[in-house]
């Protein structure tokens, strides 16, 4: 009986780590897609303002668009992942 017991807690013990894993990668991966969701959002916007500086301006805005379609194309990799 006592046996039982000692494997009935180890297996509680097991069980509750493995759902502490789980609960923190389930709350890791919710927490990583709303941040690659801001991300796009700051990406779209911040290529929105490049655009407009060199259209109205004339400022060379080449570098921070291909920085920015770089950093669009690495957030789009990590959806697909």
């Amino acid at each position: 009986m006592a046996v039982v017991i000692i494997w009935s807690l180890a297996g509680v013990a097991a069980m509750a780590a493995l759902y502490k894993k789980v609960r923190i990668t389930l709350r890791r991966f919710a927490f990583d897609k709303h941040l690659r969701e801001e991300c796009r959002a700051l990406v779209s916007l911040l290529q929105f303002c490049a655009r407009d500086l060199a259209e109205s301006q004339g400022v060379d805005m080449i570098l921070k668009l291909s920085v920015l379609a770089e950093i669009q194309a690495a957030i789009e990799v990590a959806d697909r992942v």
